[in-house]
């Protein structure tokens, strides 16, 4: 609720009210949103499951863009039958150190998560984050980022990465 609220820049009331109105904007790009999709249906009997996302927040005045970068650590539980019976959220804010030990592991291949790939390719903390309100904006749609290189690659590691889930996911 009022963490949730915070996160985003809203009051808990007013969040609450956008909410169940279905009026909350969106807080981050396509792309992002469906590698954080594809990843969560592909990982649906893990207990645990680690998000990193670059999160747009509303500030008063419409001319100030914020963005946040956070951790979110999903618990499911699940009953004897295998069911999801609850969701835990926790959110961390990530700083620059933890943004460049993201990035090195990244650069090393160790990860399998599809949102990572937000993370390519290798920039500062302080592009990556000045960066985001213009991928929001256009480079972060689906149907622009084929007409750039750097986009491109980036769809192309996705299904690479999509494929190698999925393969995992069918030989359990």
């Amino acid at each position: 609720g009022s963490a949730c609220a915070e996160l985003r820049g809203y009051h808990p009331e007013e969040f609450l009210s956008r909410f169940a109105e279905n009026n909350l904007p969106i807080h981050t790009t396509h792309f992002d949103m469906l590698c954080g999709a594809m990843d969560t249906i592909c990982r649906y009997q893990d207990c645990k499951l680690v998000k990193y996302w670059r999160l747009q927040k509303h500030t008063s005045d419409p001319q100030v863009f914020l963005s946040v970068f956070v951790r979110c650590c999903i618990i499911r539980d699940f009953d004897a039958l295998g069911r999801k019976i609850r969701t835990s959220l926790v959110y961390d804010y990530i700083d620059e150190d933890e943004f460049e030990r993201l990035s090195k592991t990244q650069e090393d291949g160790n990860s399998d998560d599809l949102l990572a790939i937000s993370l390519l390719p290798r920039r500062s903390f302080k592009e990556f984050m000045s960066e985001h309100k213009r991928e929001l904006q256009y480079a972060g749609k689906l149907m622009d980022m084929r007409k750039k290189r750097s986009g491109k690659e980036k769809l192309d590691e996705f299904v690479k990465r999509l494929q190698q889930n999925i393969k995992k996911l069918m030989a359990e």
